[in-house]
Parts: structure tokens; C-alpha cells; sequence
């Protein structure tokens, strides 16, 4: 709709040369992208190696760990949690976001998350908020209630400057 090119590739076909010269999405927490890791700069929220998303610095109201809930009976996942973040690119000069939540249902609200119109105001609040210009990198964390395996109601807990 913008008159931009746009490129599709699975992740483990995406070289440096992507990550230096375009803007890039990835999805999938650091469990499925190999991306993840060796990009990653000093985030507020990491996954750690229990399956959860962890707080490295929780601030009031925040708990220090975010894990996904399971019904007890039927072991169907409940909700999840999922983290939007933007980073600088490979160059500097392009910008590098990871949408990944826990489990696929926390990636699939991300993904859900940034291409709503509604959402994205909400976001873009949020990142306004308190400041004289929004920032460039940040981290978003989100909360997702899964019914069936799909993703029903995607709540944003916090934003953070990078």
C-alpha cells in the first residue's frame, strides 16, 4: 500500500547481508529464530531457558517472571505472553523487530498486534508518553489469552525504551 518493496524469507534463509541493508521482521522468540541471540542488546525482557519471559529489572506493579498458563484438566494453553521489540539494524541505518511470544499463539498476537490499526495507536501512545519525541528502540510486552489455539484478546502490560 506504501509503494515499498517488500521481502519474505524464512529465517534460516536470511543472511547478514538482509540484516545490514533492510529493515527486517523476524518471528519467533529465541527458541525458534537463530537471529535472536547473536543480535540481541541490553533488553529489559529476555526469555529465559523455563519458557517464560523474564523481568531483568521489574519496575512496581511488574512481576519478575511472565510464564504461559495451561488448563490444568486438558493441558490447553490459556495464555501467553509475547514481546515486541526494535532494535537497531546490523548498520545502524536500518531497524531490526522480533515478534515472538512463548509459545506460536504469543508470535501469532504479535504479529496480530502490530498490523492493527487500533493496536498500533495504543502502542504509539504509550511510547509517546511522558516523552518530548517517541523512541526509536523499545520493547513491548504483551499478554495473550488463548482460546481453542487461537489468540483472543492481546493486552500490552508495558513499554520500555531501549
Amino acid at each position: 500500500g506504501m509503494g515499498k518493496e517488500t521481502l519474505l524469507k524464512q529465517s534460516r534463509s536470511v543472511g547478514a547481508d538482509d540484516l545490514k541493508d533492510h529493515d527486517v521482521i523476524l518471528l519467533g522468540s529465541v527458541y525458534a529464530n537463530q537471529w535472536s541471540k547473536p543480535l540481541s542488546i541490553k533488553e529489559n525482557f529476555i526469555y529465559s531457558n523455563r519458557a517464560s519471559i523474564e523481568n531483568l529489572s521489574p519496575q512496581a506493579g511488574e512481576a519478575r517472571e511472565y510464564s504461559a498458563r495451561f488448563d490444568q484438566r486438558t493441558g490447553a494453553l490459556l495464555e501467553d505472553y509475547a514481546l515486541i521489540t526494535v532494535v537497531p539494524g546490523v548498520s545502524g541505518s536500518n531497524t531490526i523487530m522480533f515478534l515472538s511470544g512463548i509459545y506460536s499463539e504469543g508470535t501469532q498476537a504479535a504479529a496480530e498486534y502490530v498490523t492493527d490499526q487500533n493496536h498500533l495507536l495504543e502502542l504509539n501512545q504509550r511510547l509517546a508518553q511522558g516523552k518530548t519525541a517517541k523512541p526509536r528502540y523499545f520493547q513491548a510486552l504483551l499478554k495473550v489469552r488463548v482460546e481453542n489455539s487461537f489468540p483472543t484478546q492481546i493486552t500490552l502490560l508495558t513499554v520500555r525504551e531501549l
